[in-house]
């Protein structure tokens, strides 16, 4: 390496230290306890669930915007990629959209299940999410 640059993860004597350190941790006794161990694993499973309802909200969201291109004749649905790409995100949005659309009827032929779904999706991962988690570790410790 040219002098004056330093690596960014530093060098070997300082990874050396660093693992020291990290082993040192535990003999002065910051071991993780089980009631830890199955914190982290709650933990994981919140961060894969909110990585879903996230992936879900995207996957609503494009499957607006290609129904509304398809609707404006922007997508020509005769292209077999735009036709498998449409035909996708509708088999994967509508079982989860078809609940709120028997209870909530197209207003103006406009349907705005989508837009509540979203709604419900952010509600539960910014409030009920956190709330169960902090419940769950409470009761874990």
């Amino acid at each position: 390496m040219p002098r004056g640059l330093a690596a960014p993860w530093g060098t070997r004597d300082t990874l050396a230290r660093r693992r020291a350190a990290s082993c040192d941790l535990a003999a002065r006794g910051f071991a993780p306890k089980v009631g830890d161990a199955m914190a982290v694993v709650v933990e994981f499973l919140f961060v894969i669930l909110h990585y879903l309802i996230q992936a879900v909200v995207w996957l609503v969201v494009a499957s607006v915007i290609a129904n509304w291109l398809v609707a404006f004749d922007v997508i020509n649905m005769r292209n077999r990629m735009a036709n498998q790409v449409v035909r996708f995100l509708d088999a994967i949005t509508r079982p989860v959209l078809r609940p709120l659309r028997r209870i909530i009827p197209p207003l103006g032929g406009i349907d705005i299940s989508p837009a509540i779904l979203i709604i419900l999706l952010m509600a539960a991962d910014q409030v009920l999410l956190p709330g169960a988690y902090a419940a769950l570790v409470s009761h874990l410790t």
